[in-house]
C-alpha cells in the first residue's frame, strides 16, 4: 500500500511538470488583430495619457493633417504642444 501512495505522488508530480506553462500571447506567425492591438495600446497608454475627443470642422482637420505631415510631425504631438503652450500662457 505504501508503494501505491508513492507511485501516485510521483505520477502527480510528473503531471504538474507536464502542464503547459503560460505562453506569450503574441507569437510570430499569429499576429494580433488590429482591434486587439489597439485595445492593448490604449490600455498601456491609459496610465499616463487621457483620450480627448473633439468635433472639429473637416476642412480644418484636413489642412492640419497636411501641415503636420509636411513638417514630419504627428498630429498628437502638435496638439499636445498647443495645449501645453495654452496652459503656460494662461496659468495663474
Amino acid at each position: 500500500m505504501l508503494k501505491s501512495i508513492g507511485f501516485f505522488e510521483a505520477d502527480r508530480a510528473m503531471s504538474d511538470q507536464n502542464e503547459k506553462k503560460e505562453k506569450r500571447e503574441y507569437r510570430k506567425g499569429e499576429p494580433l488583430t488590429q482591434v486587439e492591438h489597439n485595445k492593448r495600446l490604449i490600455a498601456k497608454r491609459s496610465a499616463s495619457h487621457k483620450i480627448l475627443r473633439a468635433f472639429v470642422p473637416r476642412d480644418v482637420v484636413d489642412q492640419f493633417k497636411q501641415v503636420c505631415h509636411a513638417r514630419g510631425e504627428t498630429m498628437q504631438d502638435v496638439i499636445a504642444g498647443l495645449m501645453e503652450g495654452y496652459v503656460e500662457e494662461f496659468r495663474e
